[in-house]
């Protein structure tokens, strides 16, 4: 007889909740319980949705980069054809007797019509070989001279067009990057 107490011991031990997880939620309320069951459920969905978002937007960054890569790609090939148009017009420039003569009486129509005609340029100038403008399709001040540093030295450099430093033109006052070519024989 010994034995029977042990025995309901040891059944009622089992009976008994653990103090582990299984213990907590038996001291809960049927309504809590069923409310953490239902929070379980939902974080593996929860966990799955985070997973695609970030995929998603791994995906988007990829997407914005070749969008990105494109649009660099056709910029640089329409400067490319808009240097290239434009380094093909100075040099026409640079051959006409009036422009060669450096005299500005001599300027002709183009730099009347100028801004008209090319309104993505912000000027159409000649300078003599000291920089003092000769011809050009904005007003010029009386006594200007060009900065140098900007216009004449890169041209004397690669001796043919020639594309210069950033600045802020000093008879546009418009930021501008300087196309320059050469006129020769004057």
């Amino acid at each position: 007889m010994k034995n029977a107490p042990e025995i309901r011991n040891q059944e009622a031990s089992r009976a008994e909740p653990n103090n582990g997880a299984i213990g907590f939620m038996a001291r809960r309320s049927i309504r809590t319980q069923m409310l953490g069951a239902m929070l379980l459920s939902f974080l593996p969905m929860v966990l799955l949705a985070a997973y695609h978002i970030g995929g998603d937007i791994e995906e988007a960054r990829h997407n914005v980069g070749q969008i990105a890569t494109s649009i660099a790609e056709v910029n640089a090939a329409e400067i490319s054809r808009t240097l290239a148009v434009t380094e093909t017009f100075l040099e026409k420039m640079s051959k006409n007797a009036d422009v060669r003569a450096l005299d500005p009486a001599r300027c002709g129509h183009l730099f009347d019509h100028f801004p008209e005609i090319y309104p993505h340029h912000s000027n159409l100038l000649t300078k003599d070989i000291n920089g003092h403008p000769v011809c050009s399709a904005l007003p010029i001040p009386p006594g200007s001279k060009i900065n140098l540093m900007y216009y004449l030295d890169e041209v004397r450099h690669v001796n043919g067009f020639a594309i210069g430093t950033p600045n802020q033109g000093q008879l546009s006052k418009r930021w501008v990057v300087p196309l320059d070519f050469p006129i020769r024989n004057c």
